[in-house]
C-alpha cells in the first residue's frame, strides 16, 4: 500500500522517551525513507526531521535507512554533514549501473545520476561510510553489462556492498521478462561481484 508517515513531532516524542529510557542510538528505518513526509500536511523533508531528531538532548547517534539515489537532496546531505549525532552512512540501494539494466528494473534514474550521487556524497561528508546493494541476474543482464557494473563497484571503492541474485516475485513486471539468466550464471556473478 501506499507509504504512511508519521508526523515529525510525533517521531521526536517518541525519540525522547526512547533517551529518557536510555536509547543511544536511533535508527530511522523505511522502505523508501527519502520519501519520507511527501504524504503529510506541509510536506515535512527527511532532513528536517532528521535534524530534530538529531538534535534530542542525549541522543548519541541516529542513523537513517535506506535513500533512494534520486531522492537524496542538497539539504539531506547538508544535515548528514553538519549534525554530529548523525551518523555518516549512508545506505542507498544503487541496485546496478547500466542504463538498460537500470530501464529494465524501472529504477527512475541513469548511471550519470548514480555516479554523480557517489561523488558528490563522498565530496560532501566527511568520513563517509557507504553502503549500498546490487542485483544480479535480473532478467536480460548481458554479460557486457554485468561488465559494466563489477568496474563501476572496483572504481567506486563502498565501504560495503551486498550482491544479491534476483528472484522472480509473482506479479511483478519484472517476473513476466524474457532471457532469464541462468540460476548458475547469477550464483557466479554474485560471486564474482562481492569478492571484488
Amino acid at each position: 500500500g501506499p507509504q504512511r508517515s508519521r508526523p515529525v513531532d510525533d517521531v521526536v516524542a517518541e525519540v525522547e522517551r526512547l533517551v529518557a529510557g536510555g536509547t543511544r542510538e536511533v535508527n530511522l528505518v523505511a522502505q523508501d525513507l527519502t520519501a519520507y513526509g511527501t504524504d503529510l500536511p506541509g510536506a515535512p523533508t527527511l532532513a528536517r526531521l532528521l535534524a530534530r531528531v538529531a538534535r534530542v538532548p542525549g541522543l548519541r547517534w541516529v542513523r537513517p535507512h535506506y535513500a533512494y539515489p534520486t531522492a537524496i537532496t542538497d539539504e539531506l546531505i547538508d544535515v548528514i554533514a553538519a549534525e554530529p549525532a548523525v551518523v555518516k552512512y549512508v545506505d542507498v540501494p544503487l541496485q546496478h549501473i547500466s542504463d538498460p539494466m537500470l530501464k529494465r528494473m524501472r529504477r527512475g534514474h541513469s548511471s550519470r545520476v548514480t555516479r554523480e550521487l557517489v561523488k558528490t556524497l563522498r565530496a560532501r561528508i566527511d568520513g563517509l561510510v557507504l553502503r549500498t546493494t546490487f542485483i544480479v541476474g535480473h532478467p536480460g543482464e548481458t554479460p557486457e553489462e554485468f561488465a559494466e557494473l563489477c568496474a563501476f563497484v572496483e572504481d567506486s571503492k563502498f565501504d560495503r556492498a551486498g550482491a544479491f541474485t534476483y528472484s522472480i516475485e509473482p506479479g511483478t513486471i519484472a517476473a513476466m521478462l524474457p532471457n532469464r539468466v541462468e540460476p548458475e550464471i547469477t550464483a557466479e556473478r554474485q560471486q564474482v561481484l562481492m569478492e571484488i
